[in-house]
This record gives structure tokens, C-alpha cells and sequence, in this order.
């Protein structure tokens, strides 16, 4: 904008100075001030108010344009409203964030979804100065906020910090015509305006009913410190998952008009305003800003699932470049709107003014020392928790044993069936579980693959042809007729002569939960066989792993051994319940 001034200003510096000729010449007095006076009433540049002795108007002015334009301009001018001893560094990782925000104020995207170091003044960014940019020098106090974090206390912060801008003087001089607080409703954690938007801070998981906004803004919904807690883990990620949607305004993916019809405008007397009045109904947003505290927190949801329409900006404290498992993913998307990190050299220090090297060295050691370990330095400052842990089970709970080590017993097969050759899709999986003589349980063999339904009859099939006939085979059942016959089917066609039980599938969890306490009891070993590494990591990623098809089968022939009704005596034939 400033680069587009300065024809514009030379223009009119020229034709002033013609003005000034013209009127001396036939002997009228030039005054200054008020060709000054004029220019301020045109909207004219201030270089020209400078030019007619209007210094500080023209500096008022040309601030005011400036917070109008371009975010991290207004962040530089109000930032001593919220920390008058501490000048704002303005940097890279700053700007990176401005620009991400900008862009969602501009409706070239949607939803953002921001890792960043801690110490990256994320927090004030987009949860404190972009909802108030947005309400005065963007105009649009009719924008609704809902905001959310680990702590209701974080929240709250937050909410009252963007009040204070807002009610600051430099604020109200330059954008306080555009709307009012309602002093009815003006608190930390819920205020309006006279305009119909407002603000409200919550706690992830916290009381959100009945309210819909235009901007949802998740900042931190991990606490660090629970990073290893399951419970919490699961508490953050279904609220993501089933709370946050619901809370859309206006779920549309573009901007829409609606005219508002000419008698309710005539009535509420905006009919002189805008005659037309075609009103733009904005697509809701969402803003989520964080640091990562494990493979499977909502950042990993949202790295996983490219459907959802993140925008992703990663920035991590030492650059790895492409090298980062982030970049690496198949599901990793490409800036929609022309970002790059600004680094070429791989170990480049994301923000060198505020975190120089041997802060950051200082940085990591503490963590190390203070428990967290490297994992805590590889979520914390690079962004990818060394962490692949699930929820249920642990490394050390799934012990590899030579098949020497495991007695005999009664071994059952479970199965989890697909039928979809797509790349990404489910697999078809068996896995054979050993009650041992020692009260035990072992995991014998497992294998899965992903196919069409031809594809997957063959592989029933193969493994009929292997298994001895008296080992009994436990299958999922759809609800339905289908399902039903499709049991039946596998049970006849695909391996006739043996004992195939059928039951309906319950929850995933809710199945492996006995599997899990075996486990973590020592009472579960997995036997070495070809692709027991792959079932061994499917079970530790369990439930958040990008696939849990073995997990199933295993809960499965699990659930065989202890629910399963006991084979008729004459073997061959489907041995479900129909009903």
C-alpha cells in the first residue's frame, strides 16, 4: 500500500505546487492549512499533510492506515497497552503467523492450524490481537469468538487481554466509532458489542451450548504436563472431534449474499444506507495454535485426516527441512497460499533475537533434567513427539518370544474383514491367539491385507487350507440380513469342514480393554512370526494408529476363548446365532 502512495503523493505535491503559483500570481493569499485541512477531508497521503505543516496529524493518520493494512502493524501498536516495558520482536515465526491470520481475515482460507515453539507470542497473536483487529481496524464488529484452551484460567487471560485493547485510548481514537461494548455483558469470560458480536473464553471441554461463532480459536487445548495421561489425551481429542464442530456459525465454504428484504430495512431505518444491502454471510473459521505434546494429539488428528481443510504452518526450533516426519507424510498438504520457510540451512534457529543458540541449548538441557527427556525437546521445539505410544499398550508389555518359549494349548483365530484395493484404506486381518497350559496367552501368527472382495476370499480361503480343522475361527457380523448371510457365506464357501463362530462387533476399545489388562499383567507375549514387528507397532498405536485391524482380529480370538460357545460335536458349519 505505502509503495502505491507515492505516485499518488507526488501527483498531488506537483499540482499543490501549481495551485500555490496560480493563486500568488493573481494575488491571493495560500494558506496552508487549510489546503492541509482539505487533503485530511480527501483521505489524501500524509506526505502531503506533512508538506502543509500537519506533522501529527499526518503520523495519526498514517498509523491508523498502516494497523488497517496489515496486522503485525496494529501488534506493534498496541503492544504497549499489554506490555509497556518489553518492545514486541517482530519475526519470521511472527510473521508467519500474521500471514496465516491475514489470510483467514481475507477468506483465502479457512481453517489454520499453527506449530509453533513455545515462547512465540502465539497466544497473544491469534487469541488477543486478531479478534480485536479484526472488531476495529477490519470493520467487522459483527464477528462472534469462541475460544478454548487446556486451562479456564488461560482462557479467561486471554479474553480480558483483548478487552483491554480494545477499551485502550489509541483503540478508541482511531477505531471507537465503530462499535461499542455493551456494558450490560462486559466481563472476562463473555462480553458484547452493539454490533452483535461478541467474545467467550472456555476451557477445553468447559460449557459451550448454545453458542455458535464465526471464529473458533483452540490455543493450547494440551496441558504439557499431560502429555503422558491417557484420560486427558482422549478427554482433549473427542472434544476436537464431536464438541468443536457444533460450534460452527456458518459452515458454508465460501462467503454468501442474502438481501435482506426492503420493508425490514425501512423499518430498522437502513434504507438510505445501502439501498441494495447485499449482506456477505462469512464462512465460519477456525484457529488452532499449539505445541505438540504427543503423536496423537489434535495436531496429529489433523496431520491425518487432509479432509478436514487445515491450512498447516510448521515451524520447528532447529530447521529439518523435508527431514521432518511432518513433511514426510503422504497426507502433508501444500501452502494453499504461497508460504515457505524462510530457512535453507538445516539446524537454523527459528527466532535467533529472542532464542539464540545458547538459549536454546539451555532450553533443551533443562527439559532433559527436568524428566521430560528427549521426547519432550522433539514435541516442545520440533513439533513431532518422539512418543508413539497409544493409550493401552505399552512397549514393555509385548514381549517377543522364540517360538521354542511358547507352550501348547488351544489356539482360536479371529478375523476383522475390508474389502477395498484404495491405498489407505482398511485391511482384511486374521491373527490365531494360544490359551497356553500355563494360563497364559500368546499371539501365534497374524497377517492382513488390503484387496478387493475376490481378493479377500482368496485369503480366507489360504488360510483354511493352513489351519488345522479344529481350530475354531471367530468372525465379525454386520447387523442385518447381509450380514448375516455373509457369515454364513465364509462359513460354507470359504472354509467348510470348520467351526466358525459369528458374533456382532462392539467397540474397538471396549473389545481390546481385555487385551490391554492381559498385557499390562504380563499374561500376553507375542510369538515371533513373519509381520509380528508390524502387529507389535499396531498395538502400541492403538487406538490413535492410522489402522487397527490386527488389534481387532486379535480382540477377537481373544473374546473366542472366553465367550464362545463351545463347537457342536459334528464340526463344519457357521456356529453364529441367527436372529
Amino acid at each position: 500500500m505505502r509503495a502505491l502512495q507515492r505516485p499518488a503523493a507526488l501527483l498531488l505535491l506537483v499540482a499543490a505546487a501549481l495551485l500555490a503559483g496560480i493563486t500568488a500570481a493573481g494575488g491571493a493569499p495560500v494558506s496552508p492549512r487549510a489546503v492541509a485541512a482539505a487533503a485530511i477531508a480527501a483521505s489524501y497521503p500524509p506526505e502531503l499533510l506533512l508538506l502543509f505543516e500537519r506533522p501529527r496529524t499526518a503520523r495519526m493518520r498514517d498509523a491508523k492506515l498502516r494497523a488497517e493494512e496489515h496486522f503485525l502493524d496494529f501488534v506493534e501498536l498496541l503492544w504497549p497497552v499489554l506490555d509497556p516495558k518489553q518492545p514486541f520482536v517482530r519475526g519470521q515465526v511472527q510473521e508467519a503467523i500474521a500471514l496465516h491470520l491475514e489470510a483467514l481475515t481475507a477468506g483465502r482460507i479457512r481453517n489454520f492450524l499453527g506449530n509453533v515453539p513455545p515462547g512465540s507470542t502465539k497466544t497473544y497473536l491469534a487469541n488477543v490481537f486478531w479478534p480485536a483487529w479484526e472488531w476495529g481496524p477490519k470493520n467487522r464488529p459483527d464477528f462472534r469468538y469462541m475460544a478454548w484452551s487446556y486451562s479456564a484460567e488461560l482462557a479467561l487471560q486471554a479474553n480480558e487481554d483483548c478487552r483491554k485493547l480494545i477499551k485502550s485510548e489509541v483503540y478508541q481514537r482511531f477505531w471507537g466509532d465503530r462499535f461499542e461494548l455493551d456494558i450490560g455483558s462486559d466481563a472476562k469470560g463473555f462480553y458484547r458489542n452493539n454490533k452483535g458480536g461478541w467474545r467467550r473464553s472456555s476451557s477445553v471441554g468447559g460449557a459451550s451450548t448454545g453458542f455458535r461463532a464465526d471464529r473458533l480459536i483452540f490455543d493450547d487445548p494440551h496441558n504439557v504436563k499431560d502429555a503422558d495421561s491417557a484420560a486427558a489425551l482422549l478427554d482433549a481429542t473427542r472434544w476436537f472431534a464431536r464438541s468443536l464442530p457444533t460450534r460452527v456459525r456458518n459452515p458454508g465454504n465460501e462467503a454468501q449474499h442474502v438481501r435482506v428484504p426492503i420493508w425490514v430495512r425501512d423499518i430498522h431505518g437502513d434504507l438510505l444506507d445501502d439501498p441494495d444491502d447485499d449482506r456477505p454471510v462469512t464462512a465460519s473459521a477456525t484457529v488452532g495454535i499449539m505445541q505438540r505434546v504427543h503423536l496423537h494429539d489434535i495436531s496429529g488428528i489433523i496431520l491425518k485426516n487432509p479432509a478436514l481443510g487445515y491450512e498447516i504452518l510448521l515451524i520447528e526450533m532447529r530447521y529439518k527441512g523435508a527431514e521432518h516426519p511432518a513433511r514426510k507424510l503422504e497426507t502433508w498438504p501444500a501452502s494453499t497460499i504461497g508460504y515457505q520457510d524462510w530457512r535453507t540451512e538445516l539446524g537454523e534457529l527459528a527466532d535467533p533475537i529472542r532464542f539464540p543458540e545458547a538459549e536454546v541449548a539451555t532450553m533443551e538441557a533443562r527439559m532433559i533434567s527436568d524428566g521430560g527427556g528427549a521426547d519432550a525437546i522433539a514435541a516442545q521445539l520440533d513439533q513431532w513427539p518422539l512418543q508413539i505410544g497409544g493409550t493401552m499398550f505399552r512397549a514393555d508389555w509385548l514381549p517377543i518370544i522364540e517360538p521354542h518359549e511358547a507352550p501348547g494349548g488351544v489356539d482360536k483365530r479371529g478375523w476383522d474383514f475390508a474389502g477395498s484395493k484404495a491405498r489407505r484404506a482398511d485391511m482384511t486381518a486374521n491373527a490365531c491367539v494360544r490359551r497356553g497350559s500355563d494360563k497364559r496367552f500368546y499371539l501365534v501368527d497374524s497377517a492382513a491385507m488390503r484387496g478387493g472382495p475376490g481378493d479377500v476370499d482368496a485369503f480366507i480361503r489360504a488360510r483354511h487350507l493352513l489351519d488345522p480343522r479344529d481350530l475354531d475361527w471367530s468372525i465379525p457380523r454386520d447387523p442385518g440380513a447381509t450380514g448375516i448371510h455373509f457369515a454364513e457365506y465364509v462359513a460354507r464357501e470359504l472354509a467348510p469342514g470348520r467351526y466358525v463362530d459369528s458374533t456382532p462387533e462392539v467397540g474397538k476399545v471396549q473389545s481390546a480393554k481385555p487385551v490391554s489388562s492381559l498385557a499390562q499383567h504380563g499374561s500376553f507375549a507375542i510369538v515371533r512370526h513373519p509381520g509380528c514387528e508390524a502387529t507389535r507397532a499396531q498395538l502400541i498405536d492403538f487406538p490413535y494408529g492410522e489402522h487397527d485391524d490386527l488389534v481387532d482380529a486379535i480382540s477377537r480370538a481373544l473374546a473366542a476363548h472366553v465367550t464362545a460357545p463351545p463347537p457342536p460335536e459334528a464340526w463344519g458349519g457357521y456356529g453364529g446365532t441367527v436372529a
